[in-house]
């Protein structure tokens, strides 16, 4: 193909095909995250992450991205710095990711940033490279799972993606299966929290083995939970088995709202009977 200008010319068609040159510099992409404090505001940040992840040169990115994540002090609004650096990847993103995690050690801390520790968890796991950055996030992720000092969305997120680690022996598996588990199980509104925290990890990070746990949220429990459950289901691809509990809520449930977050999540689901 050939680039000109906003447009190209594909060698193979023969035809124009107008693209979107972007300009977007690094303070425009962050003062975008910086919505996120206004009303439905995280609409812009994946705008801007969209624009982002198009880039062809994103490296020039990195050190105003660290910059970022080290100055923000709003949660949500650095988490999106975060999934920057989850992008870029690399050693250097890596390191600042690890240190961001190990730099905190008192509750208060812990808790005040719940999004960024949960992001910065998934960014290292999703560019982790090497085996001896195979065996530091082991060794995180051994701490922050059963840390009740965490939020649950930081032990969930680490009981995650414990299941998927292949440095993980059976027995570590097996107990951050269970603990997921129990976690979900804890559906009631006045345990509110659990459930809904993993049920936004298992976004993420889907474990096989908890499918059913999920599914009897979405038919049993409270709005809000049943909700998470359906996005939950959205990263289960090719399960026939929730693409039929999908389709049954598309069809049946009585709240439009909720009907179409399920065909979100089916929109998701790699499954040709989706």
């Amino acid at each position: 193909m050939e680039f000109r200008g906003k447009w190209y010319i594909s060698l193979k068609t023969n035809k124009h095909i107008v693209i979107e040159e972007s300009n977007l510099t690094p303070s425009q992409l962050f003062d975008e995250f910086r919505k996120d404090k206004l009303d439905f505001g995280w609409i812009y940040g994946y705008k801007a992450m969209d624009k982002f992840k198009a880039l062809e040169n994103k490296v020039s990115y990195l050190e105003p991205a660290i910059q970022f994540v080290g100055q923000e002090k709003d949660d949500r609004v650095r988490s999106w710095g975060i999934s920057v650096l989850e992008v870029i990847g690399g050693r250097e993103a890596y390191d600042v990711l690890v240190q961001l995690l190990k730099a905190v050690k008192n509750k208060n801390e812990k808790r005040k940033y719940v999004y960024s520790r949960f992001f910065a968890l998934k960014a290292i796991a999703n560019i982790v490279n090497s085996q001896n950055e195979k065996d530091e996030l082991l060794d995180i992720l051994n701490i922050m799972w059963k840390d009740d000092d965490e939020d649950y969305l930081a032990q969930a997120g680490a009981a995650t993606i414990i299941t998927r680690q292949e440095k993980a022996d059976d027995n570590l598996k097996e107990q951050a299966t269970a603990k997921i588990k129990n976690m979900l199980s804890n559906n009631r509104i006045d345990e509110f929290w659990p459930a809904f925290r993993t049920l936004r990890a298992l976004r993420e990070f889907p474990v096989l083995d908890v499918v059913d746990n999920i599914i009897s949220i979405v038919t049993s429990a409270n709005y809000y939970h049943k909700r998470a459950a359906v996005h939950a289901l959205g990263a289960y691809d090719n399960d026939l088995k929730v693409v039929r509990e999908l389709g049954l809520i598309v069809r049946k449930d009585p709240d439009d709202s909720l009907r179409l977050e399920a065909v979100k999540s089916l929109a998701r689901i790699r499954h040709p009977d989706s």
